[in-house]
């Protein structure tokens, strides 16, 4: 399971607040627990900020001086994607294309010029789909749009964008389908978003836990989600060994000897 921490997002108030104060120490710290939480991606996000591109780097800048896992860079502007690239260098993640007619391109470009993973939504002209039929011909459509421009599939990142369960009743066994589907007929990874699951709901922790659980079951093998909660974590390794994708349970056994689930 490939898991992208979802902390240093300029949309949580007290992140955006630390940006804004230049507060590096409380990023950083954000970076580190992250790292040692167990992600595999740091996602650093500053649509909210004045200046994007620069608070992009700033961000990029402090996660590499206390982690080595690589960024992934999340905006929906090819040129503060590409800048943060040439500033941060390395191997980076962009986070997102879509099939809209004015990102598919630049943000396909880019992926391919600096070779880097790269999410997909699934969202094309007509904007984001409801059906499931609809998100499985779009996200279909647009994985193979971009291994036919030569994106190998380890690096597509595929995301049907998940609804709200507490404004769509049937979006959890929608997206279900949807992931399943896309697991049986595409060579790609298939992530999400997974606190969107819950969004609007009370005690939501307990919502993206299961859902974590099922999605796993389903076929989803990466995610966007925080690598803090700790009970979240411990369930992810445990689905692993369920699903047979921890290889004679070696990984649940180590992290219980490291005392992981103490």
């Amino acid at each position: 399971m490939i898991i992208i921490g979802e902390k240093l997002n300029s949309s949580i108030k007290s992140v955006r607040e630390s940006m804004l104060s230049g507060n590096e120490e409380f990023i950083a710290s954000l970076a580190k627990a992250q790292t040692e939480a167990g992600a595999h991606w740091i996602d650093i996000n500053a649509a909210m900020l004045p200046d994007e591109k620069a608070s992009l780097v700033w961000l990029g800048e402090i996660c590499r001086s206390v982690s080595e896992l690589p960024l992934c860079i999340d905006t929906p502007d090819p040129e503060a994607a590409e800048y943060a690239i040439q500033k941060l260098g390395g191997k980076c993640m962009i986070n997102s294309v879509t099939l809209q007619t004015e990102r598919y391109q630049p943000m396909s470009s880019l992926a391919m010029e600096y070779g880097c993973p790269i999410v997909a939504l699934c969202m094309d002209d007509g904007g984001a789909p409801e059906t499931v039929e609809d998100r499985v011909r779009i996200a279909t459509a647009l994985a193979n749009r971009l291994l036919d421009d030569g994106i190998a599939a380890d690096d597509i990142f595929l995301d049907p964008m998940i609804s709200p369960v507490g404004a769509v009743e049937t979006a959890g066994c929608d997206a279900l389908s949807v992931i399943s589907e896309l697991k049986r007929n595409l060579p790609v990874y298939i992530t999400c978003g997974l606190s969107n699951i819950s969004h609007g709901l009370p005690a939501r922790a307990y919502i993206n836990r299961a859902f974590l659980v099922a999605a796993m079951a389903a076929g989803m093998d990466s995610a966007i989600v925080d690598p803090l909660d700790k009970e979240l974590m411990r369930l992810c390794k445990a689905t692993s060994a369920l699903l047979g994708d921890d290889e004679y349970c070696e990984d649940y056994i180590d992290s219980f000897r490291a005392g992981f689930f103490s």
